[in-house]
């Protein structure tokens, strides 16, 4: 039998918002498989505005079988409940994508263009301040 600490994250978020709608099975061990339709029918229906597509628990007939047609729920205890609430609302870092090489050479070689000063083709040779700059010609 799993307990609320070994679900996966959707399988958490899945027993957290049954609670949500169905806050009187808290108080029950065990959900017969009607109970747990009529959790999962009322979270579909409130699909178009929370905007979550939770799946039906299929997991539960592999883990949590009690009897032909009843589960025991892993309800989380108070702490885990809070926990759960607590990190699901903490919003998330967005790290910026790392640049491919191509990029860094494209910026690389603007950097130089722009810091270049203006040179007459006629003066000066462009293969030597390629060279100066690091890039083999």
């Amino acid at each position: 039998m799993k307990n609320f600490a070994d679900l996966s994250k959707a399988q958490k978020n899945f027993v957290s918002r049954v609670l949500d709608v169905c806050p009187e099975y808290a108080e029950m061990k065990d959900l017969t498989w009607k109970q747990l339709l009529t959790a999962y029918f009322l979270l579909k229906e409130q699909r178009d505005v929370t905007g979550e597509k939770l799946g039906f628990p299929m997991w539960l007939q592999k883990t949590n079988i009690v009897s032909s047609g009843t589960y025991q729920m892993p309800w989380p205890n108070a702490q885990e409940k809070t926990e759960w609430e607590a990190a699901k609302n903490t919003p998330k870092s967005v790290i910026a994508p790392k640049k491919s090489a191509s990029q860094a050479t494209s910026a690389r070689l603007q950097k130089i263009v722009d810091t270049s000063p203006v040179h007459d083709a006629d003066v000066e040779d462009f293969n030597a301040i390629l060279r100066e700059n690091g890039i083999a010609v």
